[in-house]
């Protein structure tokens, strides 16, 4: 007894050492649709995406919860709690739903815009909704600042290019209980943001405001106490704290994130050796770690939490990021109680949260074998027969066995911070043949990952079936042959034999191939599915002219190939193994007026010439960053040759925007000399683009179309080039008096490449406009 006593009292003091101890663990969902907004409200997290439904999941499993709502054409462009029971939702149409978080039910619905304007995104905190909304102006498209009361359901703030505090452009907007973070341009020449880019701070209790500065392009962040925002350019810095403390700082390296937290701000760098983190405070700025790589901070309870492409840094710990292929960027993380929520490109999400172990204590003979499954924790009973284990919170199967006696097993749920005692007595193996123990572990064949399945065991007829635990489990049969049916969901079922001897233990490891659906389509076109239960499929990826599905569960699908075009194979039904389909696609081209997107487009740019000549066969079937098929050779299509760090490529763009409404397809096309898919996957998503955006793999596109200079339009029409048109016309004035105004303080100019190189650009634009009126010579 005393003996019994001193185990126990032994469990109990490993128990107490690591009470306080909290580890980070991890929640992995890979998503067939893309992701628009996420929002965390009551506990539980909302996922809006671009097949129009919004999609509640648990935290922090991600397990998923039920369909909140399911919408028309209008996208979600901003969501947010307003309490803990009611989620704001703001549409692209300008339309504002509050809904009741757990049926969906529409509490009241309001309108945003007015007449005239355009809703291009929202955060939405408590009854605020922040909105920037476009509006005509001379021609172009401006930004305007609105700050909607949902409790007085009216506008109670504006700002605009008509406002007596100018503004023009909103950059980035963010949110802090009664404060608003506003970075943003008070000119129309958008080049200027190199320089001339505002960092303001409003309390929105009567819209007084607290801090302004002009720093330039810049990243910021703020919280109750502080402000702290740098240029990425040249890493000059400000801490501006909101008891009336201001500093100016500069570091060294590329800003990456800037956030801030309990009135301190920690600043992520990229550097020649990796990545680091510096503290900043009033006084100093501080180094704080290194990373071999990071794009985004966060903060996990108390903690910092780095997440990189690979890796997510917390706590001194390092976990391994299963990221997509290829593999995406951390683009946004959102933060509730307890933990993290971190979405990679537009369809992975990760749940990074804080767990308290717990402890398994466990009675059975003096000296027995205890595994515990998933895991492969093993350890040996003390002479008192007890065995103490630290485990994370979860679901486990305990395994004991002895030289002698009879194996057991039993399966345990592990409370996280709690004690869990087990009692699994041994009983010694008698004269007939003892039973044989099978452990089968059900994995993913391309990625090696657990997966959750069913394990039917037949010995003639069907014995009995079992679901493992994350993908492990044990089963004690009697001697003899046995037929193993393992079936998960959008994998191919398989069937295997075992044979089994006594006393000895046998495992098997199952790799499930994913049911792959190859949809061969003639043309080249993208297509989706649609399951009975609305949820939309995307490809996973493109095979020639075969778009491959994968993971697929059992059930018929509609072959969705858009509103202009109609398939000869309406509906597919899958099964338990792959298929292959072959689809006829014809598409109506629909029709768009020519001759007046060139008359538009000639008075928006600086070279502009009318031509004829024939792109290169090769050249009219290209693919998007998203591997989705773009055509050239249909219809009217306006190829907008940019690349993201193009100043002047952002002044025509919110002029071919309105390209749109006569008909035109808009293609946007960077050479990949300038720019990664990341790259532009963070662009098109900073600008709320809908069109294609195209990495020009080795510029063929550009050279084929001897394009030179940036920004450069080119208009085809059924495949034939038509118009080439160069520059952006407003860049010209705008950069000849940014000039003007840089000869002055000429040493800052010569500090910033990317001035320097906007300068000389304006004067060849203008050199050109002026002495070589004919034009673009590609094709000739």
């Amino acid at each position: 007894m005393r003996r019994l006593l001193l185990a126990a009292i032994a469990c109990l003091a490993l128990a107490a050492a690591h009470a306080a101890a909290l580890e980070p663990g991890v929640s992995r969902l890979e998503l067939r649709a893309k992701v628009l907004e996420l929002a965390v409200c009551g506990g539980q997290l909302y996922v809006a995406y671009d097949n129009g439904s919004i999609i509640r999941y648990e935290l922090p499993s991600l397990r998923y919860a039920g369909v909140l709502l399911s919408l028309g054409g209008a996208k979600v462009v901003g969501m947010g709690p307003v309490d803990d029971y009611s989620l704001a939702v703001a549409l692209s149409d300008g339309t504002i739903l509050v809904l009741d978080a757990r049926t969906g039910h529409e509490v009241f619905k309001a309108e945003l815009v007015r007449e005239g304007e355009e809703l291009e995104r929202a955060v939405i905190s408590g009854r605020r909704v922040v909105a920037v909304v476009k509006y005509r102006y001379s021609g172009g498209w401006l930004d305007r600042l609105v700050v909607y009361d949902l409790s007085l359901r009216a506008r109670v703030f504006e700002r605009d290019v008509y406002s007596k505090d100018r503004l023009v452009y909103v950059f980035d907007v963010k949110v802090w209980g009664e404060l608003l973070l506003l970075v943003y341009i008070d000119t129309t020449c958008e080049i200027c943001k190199l320089t001339d880019t505002l960092v303001d701070v409003y309390n929105m209790t009567d819209f007084t405001k607290l801090f302004s500065k002009r720093l330039g392009e810049c990243i910021a962040d703020l919280d109750s106490s502080a402000v702290v925002a740098v240029n990425v350019r040249n890493g000059k810095g400000v801490y501006h704290s909101f008891t009336g403390v201001e500093r100016e700082f500069r570091v060294e390296g590329e800003p990456l994130d800037v956030r801030v937290r309990g009135g301190v701000g920690y600043l992520l760098l990229k550097t020649s050796e990796g990545v680091s983190l510096s503290r900043v405070t009033r006084s100093s700025v501080i180094p704080v770690d290194d990373y071999e790589e990071g794009l985004r901070i966060s903060f996990l309870g108390g903690e910092l939490l780095v997440a990189g492409v690979d890796y997510l840094y917390v706590e001194g710990s390092r976990l391994r990021v299963v990221n997509l292929i290829p593999p995406q960027r951390p683009a946004r993380a959102l933060e509730y109680e307890g933990g993290v929520v971190l979405l990679y490109g537009k369809r992975l999400l990760y749940s990074v949260y804080l767990q308290a172990k717990g402890l398994l204590i466990v009675r059975t003979e003096p000296g027995a074998r205890v595994e515990v499954r998933p895991g492969g924790y093993q350890t040996v009973a003390n002479e008192s027969g007890v065995a103490c284990l630290k485990l994370a919170p979860g679901s486990y199967e305990v395994w004991v066995s002895k030289e002698g006696f009879a194996p057991s097993l039993r399966e345990v749920e592990v409370k996280p911070g709690d004690e869990t005692e087990i009692e699994i007595p041994l009983t010694r193996a008698g004269a007939g043949p003892q039973n044989a123990t099978l452990k089968v572990v059900v994995v993913d064949e391309s990625t090696g990952h657990s997966l959750s399945a069913t394990v039917y065991v037949y010995n003639g007829s069907r014995l009995i079936a079992i679901r493992p635990i994350r993908g492990e489990c044990f089963i004690s049969l009697r001697p003899g042959n046995y037929t193993l049916r393992v079936v998960a969901e959008g994998y191919e079922e398989s069937n295997i034999t075992v044979s089994l001897k006594p006393g000895l233990r046998e495992e098997k490891v199952v790799r499930l191939r994913d049911v792959v659906l190859r949809v061969c389509t003639v043309p080249e076109v993208t297509l989706r599915l649609v399951g009975e239960d609305g949820v939309v499929l995307e490809p996973a990826s493109r095979e020639g002219n075969c778009l491959v599905f994968r993971r697929v569960p059992p059930g018929n699908y509609t072959v969705d190939v858009g509103e202009s075009c109609e398939a000869n194979v309406t509906r597919i039904v899958v099964g338990s193994s792959g298929v292959n389909v072959s689809v006829q696609v014809e598409c109506r081209v629909g029709e768009a007026n020519a001759a007046e997107v060139v008359r538009r487009l000639a008075s928006y740019v600086v070279i502009s010439r009318n031509t004829t000549g024939s792109m290169p066969r090769e050249l009219l079937v290209v693919r998007d960053i998203d591997d989705e098929v773009v055509r050239l050779d249909r219809g009217v299509i306006v190829l907008f040759f940019f690349y993201t760090k193009c100043p002047g490529c952002e002044v025509l763009l919110s002029r071919v925007s309105g390209l749109e409404k006569l008909g035109a397809e808009i293609v946007m096309v960077s050479p990949s000399i300038y720019d990664t898919r990341e790259s532009l996957d963070a662009y098109r998503a900073s600008k709320n683009l809908t069109w294609h955006v195209v990495l020009d793999e080795g510029s063929r596109l550009t050279r084929a179309l001897n394009i030179s200079s940036f920004p450069t339009v080119v208009v085809l029409e059924d495949g034939e080039v038509r118009y080439v048109g160069v520059g952006a016309a407003e860049e010209v004035p705008q950069l000849a008096e940014k000039l003007l105004s840089a000869l002055g303080p000429l040493a800052e100019v010569l500090e910033d490449p990317a001035l320097i190189s906007a300068l000389i650009g304006a004067a060849m634009l203008a050199w050109a406009a002026a002495t070589w009126r004919r034009g673009f010579k590609g094709l000739e």
